[in-house]
């Protein structure tokens, strides 16, 4: 069984969205990720989180503002690539925004 890295990715507007929204859309949008991860079950090892406003630094001192597009993270188990990407197929995360894109990273 292969343990993976599931990387969310969109596009900053998409991000800034959801920061903005009011309470009742986001509990709205949070539902169809809560019924995507009945569907996942066993294989949905952390359900993890949104990722929003990030930093970075390049030695330890200097920090800012991340520009990347990764907006969420999940960790997941599945015996092949194949296997990972059927459970990934129908995933609310491509619904929710015109780029919005699923990267996945297997871990040794």
């Amino acid at each position: 069984m292969n343990t993976y890295l599931i990387l969310y990715r969109a596009p900053k507007e998409a991000m800034q969205k959801m920061v903005n929204a009011n309470q009742k859309v986001k509990e709205a949008g949070m539902q169809v990720w809560l019924e995507w991860k009945k569907q996942a079950g066993a294989a949905l090892i952390e359900f993890g989180s949104p990722l929003i406003n990030g930093k970075y630094t390049l030695d330890g001192k200097t920090v800012s503002d991340s520009t990347d597009d990764i907006s969420g993270y999940s960790i997941m188990r599945a015996n092949t690539d194949e296997q990972l990407e059927e459970m990934l197929e129908n995933h609310p995360h491509y619904k929710w925004h015109e780029g919005c894109q699923i990267e996945y990273k297997k871990c040794y």
